[in-house]
């Protein structure tokens, strides 16, 4: 939203207003796919929020609203309402990307050659599984 500005010392000098949460949100996920899954959600590079933000960000209001809530039949999933028809796309969004994104990294470290550059959180505790399985339990080898 571009201001016309009135509350600098130049007043013919437009300003820019702009909600900062909704970016905050988007850099945060950004962060954790890069760190935890060594994936890139894209929030930042579009400025629009991904299936996947979209997704998290449901989630987590649908938990808080449930939460709050005085209705004891918000804990039943399985009821066909609205939200949690909703809630359950939303989860096999999230579900869908982090299968693929483990199942490929698993394919990655279990590899022969087991080059992998990959240095997200993930990575490592999927090749620090692989080397315990490799360990002999009866000689530690």
């Amino acid at each position: 939203e571009i201001d016309q500005g009135n509350d600098g010392d130049d007043q013919n000098v437009p300003s820019i207003t702009m909600e900062i949460l909704p970016l905050l949100k988007l850099a945060t996920l950004d962060v954790f796919g890069l760190m935890a899954l060594g994936e890139n959600i894209g929030g930042c590079a579009s400025l629009e929020p991904s299936p996947i933000a979209q997704a998290f960000e449901y989630l987590s209001d649908e938990m808080t609203r449930r939460m709050h809530s005085k209705n004891p039949f918000n804990t039943f999933y399985f009821i066909p309402t609205r939200s949690n028809l909703r809630h359950k796309k939303e989860r096999q969004v999230l579900c869908d990307v982090l299968q693929r994104v483990v199942q490929s990294r698993r394919a990655e470290v279990s590899s022969a050659n087991s080059t992998s550059s990959s240095n997200d959180l993930l990575s490592h505790l999927l090749h620090a599984v692989e080397t315990q399985r490799q360990i002999d339990p009866t000689t530690g080898d």
